[in-house]
């Protein structure tokens, strides 16, 4: 499992705008767990984050600290509810004000979240409105890929995007360049110049001095 490297968490709007009300609500850090739906792929795995919850924690502009009766409420909830607590697999929180990285404190939440669940996601943002994501792995020894694509999912309006391709249809036309042979440093190069634009370099010449 997770073999390659190619990640991807995808954020579906409504979640992302949940998640950035949660970031701009204070301006110290805050955190909480997300629901998971993974499609593993030849390349790696794509993860949607299908819900975000705020769990009970203490919190400072340094760190944030779930407490464990907060992650056993939340745990009881989704059961009430039939949720499947098996996909509570991601970690968020927010920096406040500050740049996007792994502190030693995040790291060592992370190891505490993966272990007993195999495999942990993990996202961190700011209110400037950057995001930064991570896959830990635990089995047999500490796996950590950094290079995980964060992408927030905008839905298509087809009726607004077919109404934009006419218009684009109608005012805009494509330049077509198609290369000229120009004399240059004593050779005939081909160069992609316009059927419209004037050709300055059609003549061998040498400078003389």
């Amino acid at each position: 499992m997770f073999v390659k490297n190619k990640y991807r968490l995808i954020i579906p709007l409504p979640v992302y705008l949940r998640l950035r009300a949660y970031v701009e609500a204070v301006d110290y850090e805050i955190s909480g767990l997300g629901m998971l739906t993974t499609n593993e792929h030849e390349y790696g795995a794509d993860f949607i984050l299908d819900e975000i919850f705020l769990i009970k924690q203490k919190c400072s502009a340094a760190e944030t600290t779930i407490a464990p009766e907060g992650i056993a409420l939340l745990i009881d909830e989704l059961l009430t509810t039939k949720k499947d607590t098996g996909h509570l697999k991601l970690w968020w929180h927010s920096h406040g004000k500050m740049d996007v990285f792994w502190s030693n404190v995040d790291v060592l939440t992370i190891k505490n979240l993966t272990q007993g669940k195999g495999w942990m996601l993990s996202l961190v943002g700011n209110i400037q409105g950057e995001l930064l994501a991570r896959l830990d792995v635990y089995q047999t020894h500490w796996m950590t890929e950094l290079n995980v694509e964060v992408k927030v999912h905008f839905p298509i309006d087809e009726v607004l995007a077919e109404q934009v391709r006419v218009e684009v249809t109608d005012k805009v036309t494509e330049i077509i360049f198609k290369p000229k042979r120009l004399w240059q440093g004593g050779i005939w190069n081909s160069q992609p110049f316009d059927e419209g634009f004037p050709d300055f370099g059609g003549f061998p010449y040498d400078n003389q001095a």
